[in-house]
């Protein structure tokens, strides 16, 4: 699964892939969004996080005939939640301990981020990278952004 300080590896592998496997050309997808087809994606640090919710049939599977799988009810309420992902941070550091996080923005964002890759993908293997898709990306950080707005206090997890 891709987090933010890891996103930036330029493969995606699931079950059963032998070898790292790139799905577009290198430099298409630099500096545009001409690869969107859902109308929420922006451009991306990494070429690698320049992938549409679109273009992956997990995801495409949970959002139906919508436009983007951000505009599901549900994407609100299991990756921009507090209190859900304050839960499923719970259930993380039973199975594998605190996050080793200094800033609280970063353990809210990968908590969305499995999240996410749960409901979409359900489980997954030991080490079994997936992509996240960059409207999605983009939603967790503007909901869990580093500056938040000033007096603004994240939730204990």
């Amino acid at each position: 699964m891709y987090y933010e300080d890891s996103y930036s590896e330029n493969y995606w592998r699931s079950e059963g892939d032998s070898e790292d496997q790139s799905y577009f050309e290198e430099g298409e997808r630099e500096n545009n969004t001409n690869w969107c087809s859902c109308g929420h994606c922006e451009v991306m640090k990494y070429e690698s996080e320049a992938v549409c919710c679109k273009e992956i049939k997990e995801v495409c599977n949970v959002a139906g005939d919508l436009d983007c799988i951000t505009l599901h009810t549900g994407f609100k309420a299991i990756c921009l939640n507090v209190w859900v992902l304050q839960i499923a941070y719970y259930a993380y550091r039973q199975h594998y301990g605190n996050l080793q996080q200094d800033q609280m923005y970063r353990c809210y964002r990968y908590t969305a981020y499995r999240q996410f890759v749960r409901w979409c993908w359900r489980t997954l293997g030991k080490s079994i990278r997936v992509p996240i898709p960059s409207c999605v990306l983009c939603r967790i950080r503007t909901a869990f952004p580093i500056q938040p707005q000033p007096g603004f206090v994240y939730p204990s997890l």
